[in-house]
Formats: C-alpha cells, sequence, structure tokens
C-alpha cells in the first residue's frame, strides 16, 4: 500500500503518533507520502511500524531490490 494510501486511514493522532514512532517530524511524513525518498533506515522503520502494509519497495522503488536483495517484493 503507498504511504499516502495509509496515511488517509488514519486521523491526525494517528498520522502524528506515526510519525512520532518513525522518529521524524509529521511534515516529513507528509513530504515522504507526496514522494520524497526516505532514507534506506527510515523506510525498513515504516514498513516495521506499519506491519508490513507500507514496504520498502514502494518506499524506494528505484533502489529497494539492490538494499534489500534477499527480501521479496
Amino acid at each position: 500500500m503507498k504511504l499516502r494510501n495509509y496515511l488517509k486511514k488514519l486521523d491526525a493522532e494517528g498520522r502524528a503518533r506515526l510519525a512520532e514512532e518513525a522518529g521524524i517530524k509529521p511534515i516529513y511524513l507528509t513530504q515522504i507520502a507526496g514522494g520524497a525518498e526516505p532514507s534506506p533506515l527510515l523506510s525498513a522503520r515504516l514498513q516495521r511500524i506499519t506491519g508490513g502494509v507500507v514496504t520498502v519497495y514502494e518506499l524506494r522503488p528505484s533502489d529497494a531490490l539492490e538494499i534489500w536483495p534477499l527480501a521479496s517484493a
């Protein structure tokens, strides 16, 4: 699932909690949902926090297979 769609399912408080748990500001979370590419570490963190609903492959489609070659897309 795209991060943008995941965020649409959350209220403002839920988005703020997600950003806090990820260690980023809510505005940066919004920027990522709009297409900004997060670091590999943050991508993996967001995948874990969302329970795998948002994947590293959706967050970093340009190089995810190079960074995580053993995982399936």
